[in-house]
């Protein structure tokens, strides 16, 4: 499987999904919710994961700089996303390809075409008992 960070307009691969990559990512994620973390440490979890996974001349090209003060934190933490969204994107896209209905059996899936199919009909059958012509009397 392929991973990819997609950032400006620029591709980077990413290495494949492992249980430490995702023990990192939890990591990161639990040190960027901790109040108790000062900052310095925040951005340099995130700056060695990205460099971790994109490499230096990556990480040059897109920060301009190697020193993480000069970094502006927010890119940072756009890159560090987009990382995480590189890794849930083929789940992601799997999730949204496959719709509840695909699950359904054929037989299953024929009887809830023909409900509503027939709903349709049914609408039309009480629209048409509503409007009832006034009835004389003789």
């Amino acid at each position: 499987m392929e991973y990819t960070l997609i950032y400006k307009e620029r591709a980077y691969d990413l290495p494949k999904f492992t249980k430490r990559i995702r023990k990192e990512i939890e990591q990161i994620s639990g040190n960027n919710m901790s109040s108790g973390l000062d900052i310095d440490k925040k951005t340099k979890g995130m700056y060695l994961f990205i460099k971790d996974k994109i490499g230096e001349d990556a990480c040059l090209e897109i920060f301009e700089t190697a020193d993480l003060e000069e970094i502006d934190i927010n890119e940072l933490s756009l890159v560090y996303l987009g990382i995480c969204e590189g890794y849930d994107r083929p789940m992601n896209e799997h999730t949204k390809n496959t719709s509840a209905f695909d699950s359904i059996s054929d037989d299953d899936r024929k009887l809830i075409l023909e409900v509503l199919k027939n709903a349709g009909n049914l609408q039309n059958l009480t629209k048409n008992a509503a409007f009832r012509p006034p009835v004389r009397n003789l």
